[in-house]
């Protein structure tokens, strides 16, 4: 698979975080928080933007979680 370099400029674009947004809402806009960068996308395209541009963007921290298996494994291979 070959590498393709100098895509930040691409990622930062007003349109490309618009259909980002866009994307990531499908199957979810009835839930208010979506409803509300909806109805403002203009707002928050730029936000995202301009986070994006000025380096600012901080990732939110990983929340840790087991997940349980609903099936009990049996037998001498598993642990």
């Amino acid at each position: 698979m070959k590498r393709k370099g100098n895509i930040f400029p691409a990622v930062i674009e007003t349109n490309n975080i618009k259909k980002a947004i866009q994307n990531a809402a499908k199957g979810k806009k009835h839930r208010k928080s979506v409803e509300k960068i909806i109805c403002n996308i203009e707002y928050y395209t730029l936000e995202i933007h301009n986070m994006l541009k000025n380096k600012t963007y901080t990732p939110s921290p990983y929340i840790e979680m087991k997940i349980h298996d609903r099936y009990k494994k049996k037998g001498k291979n598993y642990i």
